[in-house]
């Protein structure tokens, strides 16, 4: 047993595992005023902690996890604990508002403070000094709008993905120009994409996938050169695809100066990205897979991966040729939207290009033929379009996709399309060769002077049949030869008095 005369006594730690019920039996640990480390985990405690633990004013560390503490815990019982360092109250039963602002606390934010805590319904950490580079308050259900003051400097990872996080971003993050990775995924945020985002040079990896953002893409993000994934899907974007994209490289580098530090490993598909998590040790990596893909790329590392997806928006206008600059990117998704226009034939320069899908969409013209040399290609989809001619030749790649691949394009031909004769319709119609606003300039020229030489014929014949309409036709241009002589002769003074 602890006296409580051992005001003197300095224990550094104590570690109690004696499966009781309330701790409030030992108010003799209060006692202990040296006492450094206090370790009461994986006991039965129940109530809530004796308050009397604020007398341990040489406290540094405090594990009261797993026990079944309950009710609201009260901050105030560890204000006094100037020294402490350590502190957690995992695995418990408290719930209600924990409330550690005002304070002096510094470092990193573990998850051992509040792990395991389901029916906690407020935190309060303000006017602390806590830092640190990754946060992820993924998959909490949590409601509200992302404060637009929050914006710490040092952050380099944020997930707070498969939240009910709402309306628009404002400036959250905006100062945070240490930012490389920001997942925001499956939330109903909405707005406009905002500006500031071009100016987080160290972005890496953006996930805005599944809210409700509207609006044009920022012309801005073409300033963000480090950007490998860029996932914009299943929101309500306008307008047309910035032409400025190929200022991004898209090129997927490991950098050298993130060792020994965890990053996030992906999988984008053309209908949605995956992630992974992995910690590397001085090269090495070890990945833990927790998201299941349905089908096409699986997992790699997200500093070599490189794509875009803006699939499920409203886009619309051509695709831009610049798109083919993007020669190391891996995956690109444009499906469901409004893009018309031909596939531009740059397209073709993506030598590195895994995924393509521009299914669903209003493209017209034929396929460029030289894309067969994509030989990385494993999964290509232009379904549901409005595409015409051959289908591309069966060779490398393409002779691995199937019908579904090409549905949905009524002059469509080739295998492995059911039409696969195009002897009658290998040419296709002009209107589907041209992209919109294009003219076939020889027919316009051979049509127009064909026009004129016939209205010009016909004249002539009626002129020599009808005596009468001959006569009206000479009296009309002596009319106006003679008006047009008097209109000169009268204000003829007049140009020349304004002249000088």
């Amino acid at each position: 047993m602890l006296s409580q005369n051992n005001t003197r006594l300095v224990i550094y730690k104590i570690i109690i595992n004696l499966h009781i019920f309330a701790l409030n039996h030992h108010a003799g640990l209060c006692k202990l005023r040296n006492l450094q480390e206090l370790d009461l985990r994986r006991n039965d405690f129940v109530g809530s902690p004796n308050h009397c633990l604020a007398n341990l004013t040489s406290l540094r560390a405090l594990d009261l996890s797993y026990n079944q503490f309950e009710g609201s815990f009260d901050t105030s019982f560890i204000a006094g604990l100037t020294s402490l360092e350590y502190l957690s109250l995992s695995h418990n039963r408290f719930q209600g508002i924990l409330d550690l602002s005002n304070n002096n606390l510094s470092g990193q934010i573990l998850e051992h403070l509040i792990m395991g805590c389901s029916s906690l319904e407020f935190l309060k950490l303000s006017y602390n000094n806590l830092y640190g580079k990754y946060l992820d308050l993924s998959e909490n259900d949590i409601q509200g709008s992302i404060p637009s003051c929050f914006s710490p400097q040092n952050l380099e990872h944020v997930h707070l993905q498969k939240n009910r996080l709402e309306g628009p971003m404002t400036n959250a993050f905006s100062n945070s120009t240490s930012l490389v990775t920001l997942d925001i995924r499956d939330n109903h945020l909405n707005g406009r994409i905002p500006e500031w985002i071009g100016g987080l040079s160290s972005l890496n990896t953006l996930l805005f996938k599944g809210n409700q953002f509207e609006g044009q893409i920022p012309v801005q993000f073409c300033q963000l050169k480090n950007l490998n994934i860029m996932d914009f899907s299943l929101n309500s974007l306008l307008g047309a695809i910035p032409f400025c994209l190929n200022n991004i490289t898209f090129k997927g580098e490991p950098n050298s100066n993130r060792r020994n530090s965890e990053v996030e490993l992906a999988t984008l598909g053309y209908d949605e990205l995956y992630s992974y998590k992995s910690i590397h040790h001085g090269g090495s990596r070890s990945g833990v897979h927790n998201k299941i893909p349905v089908r096409n790329l699986q997992g790699v590392v997200l500093e070599l991966m490189s794509g875009i997806d803006l699939s499920c928006n409203k886009l619309v206008g051509n695709i831009p040729p610049e798109i083919g600059d993007l020669s190391d990117i891996l995956a690109l998704n444009l499906s469901h939207n409004y893009l018309n226009g031909q596939i531009p034939p740059s397209i073709s320069n993506l030598t590195k290009i895994e995924s393509l899908d521009l299914s669903y969409n209003n493209l017209t013209g034929m396929i460029p033929p030289h894309m067969i040399e994509l030989n990385s290609l494993s999964n290509f989809n232009v379904a549901h379009n409005n595409l015409s001619g051959r289908t591309p030749e069966r060779k490398g790649q393409f002779a691995t996709f199937g019908e579904s691949s090409y549905e949905g394009n009524p002059l469509l031909c080739g295998e492995p399309l059911k039409k696969n004769n195009c002897t009658n319709s290998s040419k296709a119609p002009p209107s589907m060769q041209t992209a919109p606003g294009d003219m076939d300039m020889d027919s316009f020229v051979v049509c127009f002077i064909a026009s004129y030489i016939t209205v010009l014929l016909g004249l002539v014949a009626v002129f020599y049949i009808n005596p009468y309409w001959r006569r009206v036709w000479f009296y009309l241009i002596d009319v106006c030869v003679t008006s047009t002589y008097y209109f000169v002769i009268d204000n003829i003074h007049k140009l020349l008095s304004f002249s000088y």
